[in-house]
């Protein structure tokens, strides 16, 4: 029988094993799926929402050589700026190299015939 273990201990145990088996069913894809080799760089798009930024603290944990682009499409206003603030202080403090494009999603759209194009070709 396994030993009885506090309650914020059990949580503490329960989230590690949650992100053990988190980095290792990424680890598991990628090698899958041969989405790239460990020497490479991966470009990252980081939104600022809780999946990118779960993915951004994978890749970092896995060691992989990346680095991130962030997009603002300025479309919720303070929280547009909220998420650009979090991707910038996640990047300074992991030390990782940081692509950034904000623009007005209204104003691009309307000049431009596609409003679909991607802001990442310009990173």
């Amino acid at each position: 029988m396994l030993p009885l273990m506090r309650v914020s201990n059990r949580r503490v145990f329960a989230a590690n094993l949650v992100k053990r088996v988190m980095l290792d069913t990424l680890l598991n894809f990628i090698s899958e799926q041969k989405l790239f080799q460990r020497n490479q760089k991966i470009l990252l798009a980081v939104s600022g929402g809780v999946d990118s930024m779960v993915m951004e603290h994978l890749f970092r944990k896995a060691g992989f050589n990346y680095a991130i682009a962030h997009c603002n499409f300025n479309l919720r206003g303070k929280s547009s700026d909220e998420d650009q603030l979090m991707v910038q202080k996640t990047a300074a403090k992991n030390k990782t190299q940081l692509f950034i494009n904000s623009f007005t999603t209204e104003d691009y759209a309307s000049q431009n015939m596609d409003g679909r194009s991607t802001q990442f070709e310009r990173i």
